[in-house]
């Protein structure tokens, strides 16, 4: 098995879920240790603010006597996944939405919450990711998109994200830049828009390669090298 060193960040195959009990607004008493109040920007201590909750659902089947299969099928119809990848310019919508708790809700209940944790999904969260969307976008308009700027965003939203290691069709081992929450793959659309970069997989080796969608040549690159292309097209001339 060999180690690839390309990193993927397509983001591809990500899912995320909905309860079909749908989300209330409640109070929260929440208790922000250090490391999460700086990540908040706020002091340390407890406080009480506005939340996404849950409605109740039936209660969870008894995993031990269940088949995956068994499991996998109870919570779909608790909670049915999805891919935002099918809904078009979600980042956007997301950033259009008006920041209200009512606004909010209404995304909420549509899309899922934004973040994924223990820390309980907070309205006031919401319309910080919200602002960090709009502040990307913002870079669509120029002719130049710095890139300090970039990755100060990145570098603040950190934890939304992860590292992992997939293994190709082909046996590499690649390390995967993975969203860990809706805001986390939104946050990557909305960086893949004003830039025009991302990453495709190759049709051959399944290797990650980075193309500029803006540009009308590479924008129809399906292949990570031209060894991979030669190695399609007498594939087909074989078949």
């Amino acid at each position: 098995m060999r180690y690839e060193t390309a990193i993927d960040v397509t983001g591809e195959g990500f899912t995320w879920r909905v309860p079909r009990t749908g989300y209330v607004l409640v109070l929260k008493d929440w208790d922000y240790g250090f490391a999460e109040a700086l990540a908040a920007g706020l002091a340390p201590g407890r406080r009480s603010q506005l939340a996404f909750e849950a409605g109740p659902v039936s209660a969870a089947p008894d995993v031990s006597r269940m088949t995956r299969e068994e499991f996998g099928a109870w919570l779909d119809d608790t909670a049915p996944e999805y891919k935002p990848e099918k809904i078009p310019a979600l980042h956007q919508e997301f950033a259009e939405v008006e920041s209200t708790t009512e606004g909010a809700l209404g995304f909420v209940n549509a899309r899922g919450t934004i973040t994924r944790g223990f820390v309980p999904a907070f309205v006031n969260d919401f319309f910080a990711a919200q602002q960090t969307i709009r502040e990307i976008l913002k870079f669509a308009g120029r002719a130049r998109v710095a890139g300090r700027e970039v990755e100060e965003v990145f570098n603040r939203n950190r934890a939304h994200f992860a590292l992992r290691v997939a293994v190709t069709r082909e046996g590499r081992l690649v390390q995967k830049f993975v969203p860990e929450s809706l805001f986390g793959w939104m946050l990557l659309q909305a960086v893949r828009e004003i830039t025009g970069w991302t990453w495709r997989r190759c049709e051959v080796c399944s290797t990650s390669f980075e193309v500029n969608e803006r540009d009308d040549r590479q924008a129809r690159r399906r292949f990570c090298s031209s060894r991979c292309r030669q190695r399609h097209f007498r594939d087909l001339r074989k078949s």
